[in-house]
């Protein structure tokens, strides 16, 4: 009888690992485009306004923010403290 899922103790394939890889870097673009994000809304809102259109880029803008708070919202960044320099 062959034994062909991997336990916690058995190193995982390096596929996962990439996965793994990709997600958190996915994650870190993510929280800091939704740190940024925001300085957009009202360049996006004045743009809106000034030509007349309907609020198309505003819309777009918030609903960016709100896939990027949601994807990096697991994200914890680094802090140094100044005891460690």
């Amino acid at each position: 009888m062959s034994n062909d899922h991997h336990t916690p103790s058995s190193p995982r394939p390096p596929l996962s690992r990439g996965v793994r890889t990709v997600a958190a870097h996915v994650e870190r673009i993510a929280f800091w485009a939704a740190v940024g994000l925001p300085l957009l809304y009202v360049p996006a809102l004045v743009f809106d306004v000034g030509s007349g259109s309907t609020s198309t880029l505003s819309l777009a803008v918030v609903l960016l923010h709100a896939v990027a708070v949601l994807l990096g919202y697991g994200h914890r960044p680094r802090t140094e403290s100044r005891d460690s320099r």
